[in-house]
Order: C-alpha cells, then sequence, then structure tokens
C-alpha cells in the first residue's frame, strides 16, 4: 500500500459522513464512531468496561500470537500462517478446520462497534455482539462504551453462503473469541513499544491550541479505531492516524504521484499531497520508524468537507503535522 493510500480512501467517503456519521477507514467495514469532544486533545474515553481492555494496554497486544494459539492445531504443516501487524489486524487464510472444512479469520483488537448498543450475549464477563452475514460471523466483545470499541473475530466460510452456515461458524468463532479474552486478562502476548509509536493514543496528538486554530473550539471526536482520530467542527476536518506500510518509496501517494518534501520541524521531513476527492484537502505523511519491509508511518490529513471560502487546506495540514511530530518518535 502506498504510502497516503488509506486516507486516499477515506477522502472519498468524508463527505457524506457530515449528514450520517458512516466513514471507513481502508481496514474498517464498520461507521466512524462520532463522540462529542470534552477536552480538545483528549479521547472522549468514558474509560474501558474492564480494566484489562484499557485501550492503553490493548494497543501493544500482539494480534497474530493471539490467534495463533486460538487456531486448531493441525496434523500438518501446510495451513496457513496468521499475517498482519499490530496497528491494523491479523489474519489467516484458507486455515483448515475440524472436518476439513477451510475458513479465513481476522482478528482486529480496537475496531469500532457502532451497533455497541444492541442487544448481547456474554463471554468471560464481556457483552459480546454477534452479527452473521452469508457465509460470515463476526463475534465483537464490548471493550468500551465510549467511544464504543471493541476485539472483534471474524471467520468466513469462502463461499458456503445461508443463513446456517453462518450460524454453524459461530460456536467456533466465540470458542475462539473465549480463549482469546480469557489470555487478554492472564498474561497476554505483547510488542515492544520501545522507540516506536505502538502505544500512542492519536487522540493526544493534538493539541487544544491547534485544534481551536485550525477546526475550530469544541470539535466532535470521530475515532475508528485506536489508531485514528478525527476532529470535526463547522463543515472542516483534521484527522491523525498512525498505521503500517509496506516498503515503497516515502514520497509517492496513492494517486502515483511523487509528493511534496516538506519540513515540519523536529529534523523530520514528510512529504505533502493535495487531495481534492469530493472536497479539497491535504495531506502530510512521514516514516516514523523502517522495521524492514514495512514502516511505521504517521499521516495528518485536513479536509475541507464543505468547501468553506478562505481555508488553506495545506496550511493547516502543515499546523497540525508540526505539532504531531513533536510528540512522536522518530526514525
Amino acid at each position: 500500500m502506498f504510502l497516503l493510500s488509506r486516507f486516499a480512501v477515506l477522502a472519498a467517503v468524508l463527505v457524506p459522513v457530515l449528514a450520517g456519521c458512516g466513514a471507513d477507514q481502508a481496514k474498517s467495514t464498520s461507521p466512524r464512531t462520532v463522540v462529542e469532544a470534552t477536552n480538545a486533545g483528549d479521547a472522549a474515553n468514558k474509560g474501558p468496561v474492564d480494566p484489562a481492555f484499557a485501550p492503553d494496554r490493548l494497543r501493544v497486544l500482539d494480534p497474530c500470537a493471539l490467534l495463533q494459539a486460538v487456531l486448531p492445531r493441525q496434523q500438518t504443516n501446510t495451513e496457513a500462517t496468521p499475517n498482519g501487524d499490530v496497528f491494523a489486524d491479523c489474519f489467516v487464510l484458507s486455515y483448515p478446520f475440524d472436518g476439513g472444512q477451510k475458513l479465513n479469520v481476522t482478528l482486529t483488537i480496537g475496531k469500532a462497534v457502532p451497533e455497541a448498543g444492541r442487544d448481547a450475549g456474554e463471554l468471560v464477563g464481556i457483552r459480546v455482539i454477534e452479527s452473521q452475514q452469508s457465509t460470515r460471523c463476526a463475534e465483537k466483545a464490548v471493550t468500551q462504551n465510549s467511544p464504543p470499541l471493541g476485539i472483534v473475530l471474524e471467520v468466513d466460510s469462502l463461499g458456503t453462503s445461508g443463513s446456517s452456515a453462518a450460524g454453524q461458524l459461530c460456536d467456533p468463532t466465540k470458542k475462539m473469541l473465549t480463549t482469546i479474552l480469557q489470555r487478554i486478562h492472564t498474561g497476554p502476548p505483547t510488542v515492544s513499544s520501545s522507540g516506536t509509536a505502538a502505544s500512542v493514543d492519536p487522540c493526544t496528538l493534538a493539541d487544544k491550541a491547534t485544534l481551536d486554530k485550525v477546526v475550530g473550539p469544541a470539535p466532535s471526536v470521530g475515532v475508528d479505531s485506536l489508531r485514528d482520530c478525527s476532529w470535526r467542527q463547522n463543515g472542516l476536518s483534521l484527522e491523525v492516524a498512525l498505521s503500517i506500510e509496506q516498503d515503497q518509496a516515502q514520497d509517492t501517494a496513492a494517486s502515483g504521484k511523487p509528493g511534496k518534501p516538506v519540513d515540519i520541524g523536529s529534523g523530520v521531513t514528510a512529504y505533502q499531497v493535495d487531495t481534492n476527492n469530493g472536497a479539497p484537502g491535504c495531506a502530510i505523511a512521514w516514516w516514523l520508524r523502517n522495521t524492514g519491509s514495512t514502516n511505521e508511518t504517521a499521516t495528518v490529513r485536513f479536509t475541507n468537507l464543505q468547501n468553506v471560502a478562505g481555508v488553506d487546506s495545506c496550511a493547516n495540514a502543515m499546523a497540525a503535522a508540526k505539532v504531531v511530530a513533536t510528540k512522536l518518535p522518530k526514525s
């Protein structure tokens, strides 16, 4: 994925968000959850339902180690290996389950659960919402209510359609999720957060003075995961996200055109791209750390959702990026 590509996808859906609050990130199929801010730069978080599932703990969990541990053991060495990263999710494709059925399985930690208010079941003391769609069953453990985020395990039967097929998937999905939740309580696998942005809350990266200047006072706060945060006010939107990107040219945007190198201070060179996917905007991105074949990446995007006159999108993105850069590790 090219640098800034997740936000090119997001920009295409930001305009209808104002009307319906339904934007998707590249890795998410859940509507964006918007909550009212109490203090600018605060995650507007009323707290986890259990201290074991506090956001700062969830951010450093190793999703692939959690998933690998609950997959059924096979007698062959040909089963697929989970892939993913701590900034997004972990998945395994065509994994052989009992009876020879091969399933796709995805574990996402800290994903928006907009339907968190629905009637739910319970696993190990945590409310769990079940969702069935044709060939897929998703079990969503709600770890906090405001903003509503959770641990989501999805299993897809690869084409065996029908409500009965989806329903049959839910029992093993619940079993696996139960084990995952229990392990998070007792001693989960984690990744080292030293020198990385893995433990950073993106909602703390823009301070009140910056938000007042860029989008206005008391903006609404939106989160789609533990790795992104957006602020909106009066038709203007600022978004900060942390992600893992493939090892491609740092200056190349989703359009395939090189971005403009810009100095955002703190000894950091970033790349700026004008965006206009239904609304004028500007994105600034930079690498935080090279991990070999991938890179930890920070992206700041400003979007003028309602074409407000006299607004300089790149000047606003730059003002925010200079503040964000001071709070993140350097490569």
